[in-house]
């Protein structure tokens, strides 16, 4: 793992563990530096020792990278949910009247809001700069955002689009959303400006 990296994957820790012994005070001194990540290190380390228990005495010892790659899937799969079970709906109970307010702290056009509280936009297409914005503007982290705006759409939502003349409620890329919702082009350049990585 590069160790001048602030904020590595879970699958680089996992790595860095493996490559070393797998015992109790080294998975203490893992989980005190990645916190964030204790379950799946945890979880790691049970996988590797029930491999090491299966390992026959008069066969080669168990391979690290082996390890890493039977029991990586399943610790993904593990931090997904984990984040997930973590993660909430910032529209969840949100009052229209906090809506508005967090519009205008952001400068969103309520129009474009609408279409991301229904859930009109394809989260994979928007921007992470987009998703930070929203976050700060929400008070929520970019995982609340994602989680937010990747449910299903909302079917006749405020934000319903028109497909081939008839109403649907699939998703758009944020650049069709951008360009499909009712937004002046002065609009639209600031969205598209807030969208854009910083330099």
């Amino acid at each position: 793992m590069n160790s001048s990296q602030s904020n590595p994957s879970i699958g680089e820790v996992l790595q860095d563990f493996a490559t070393g012994d797998v015992s109790d005070p080294r998975l203490a001194d893992f989980v005190r530096r990645f916190p964030g990540y204790e379950a799946e290190l945890r979880a790691f380390a049970a996988e590797a020792a029930a491999l090491m228990r299966e390992a026959q005495p008069e066969t080669v010892a168990v391979d690290d990278l082996a390890i890493v790659r039977r029991t990586l899937p399943r610790l993904t799969g593990l931090h997904n949910e984990l984040t997930a079970s973590r993660a909430r709906d910032v529209f969840e109970g949100l009052a229209p009247a906090e809506l508005r307010t967090i519009a205008r702290r952001l400068d969103l056009p309520m129009p474009f809001m609408d279409r991301l509280k229904s859930r009109l936009v394809e989260v994979t297409t928007i921007p992470a700069a987009f998703v930070a914005w929203l976050a700060r503007g929400f008070e929520a982290t970019e995982e609340d955002i994602r989680f937010t705006l990747d449910k299903p759409a909302l079917a006749g939502g405020a934000g319903a689009f028109v497909i081939d003349g008839a109403a649907g409620s699939s998703k758009q890329t944020f650049e069709e959303a951008l360009e499909t919702c009712p937004l002046s082009g002065e609009q639209r350049d600031r969205l598209r400006r807030v969208a854009q990585p910083p330099r």
